[in-house]
C-alpha cells in the first residue's frame, strides 16, 4: 500500500499535520510571539528536507538487467 506513495506526498502530510497542529493550538489559546513562531517554522522544515534526502530514487539497472536486455 506504501509502495506507490512518492516523497512530495509525505512531505505535503508533513505541512498539513503541522498546519493542523497549529491552528488548533491557536484555537485553544495559545499566543505564540513572533519570533517562536518564526522558530516553529524553521524547525518543521528540518524532517521534510530529511525525507527528501534520503528517499531512494531511481535504482540503476543491474548487470542481471543488462545483460537480459530488460528496460526500465
Amino acid at each position: 500500500m506504501l509502495k506507490n506513495v512518492t516523497r512530495w506526498q509525505v512531505v505535503e502530510a508533513w505541512f498539513g499535520t503541522i498546519s493542523l497542529a497549529a491552528a488548533a493550538a491557536i484555537a485553544f489559546g495559545a499566543m505564540p510571539t513572533l519570533a517562536t513562531a518564526v522558530g516553529l517554522a524553521v524547525l518543521s522544515l528540518v524532517p521534510p528536507g530529511i525525507v527528501l534526502m534520503a528517499w531512494p530514487g531511481v535504482q540503476p539497472p543491474t548487470a542481471a538487467d543488462v545483460l537480459r536486455g530488460d528496460r526500465y
